[in-house]
């Protein structure tokens, strides 16, 4: 029983990491064929989360190129959901004050709009 208890966790752990990887190839695939900045920024937002369970230094790194397309072409909701990402890396990394002024970067940028606009822009930007 242990024998098969193993062999099924080893399976499961096995497919989840491809389809960890198989979604990051496909971010990566994407974003080397894309031409505007907007979209480009959104895909690192993509590849920052896609990499929050293996490598938040990753994750961090994606956010940050995210956050700098975001700046340059004045994205307020690139720039705060790049914020969350770098935020929500540096919790997983135990920096809790950064993570803390990222977050709270996030809520500012935010809060510039309503509600629902801020959600409505959030699905424009998730499914362009």
């Amino acid at each position: 029983m242990k024998k098969l208890y193993f062999l099924l966790t080893s399976c499961i752990i096995c497919f989840s990491s491809i389809a960890d990887v198989t979604a990051i190839d496909s971010l990566f695939k994407v974003l080397n064929q894309e031409k505007t900045q907007k979209k480009k920024a959104f895909l690192f937002n993509e590849l920052s989360v896609e990499f929050q369970e293996n490598s938040p230094e990753s994750m961090s790194i994606y956010a940050k190129k995210a956050l700098n397309i975001g700046i340059k072409i004045k994205d307020d909701f690139i720039i705060g959901t790049a914020h969350q990402n770098i935020g929500t890396s540096n919790i997983i990394l135990g920096n809790y004050t950064l993570a803390l002024q990222n977050f709270i970067d996030a809520k500012n940028t935010f809060e510039k709009y309503p509600p629902h606009q801020v959600h409505s822009k959030l699905e424009k930007l998730r499914f362009p």
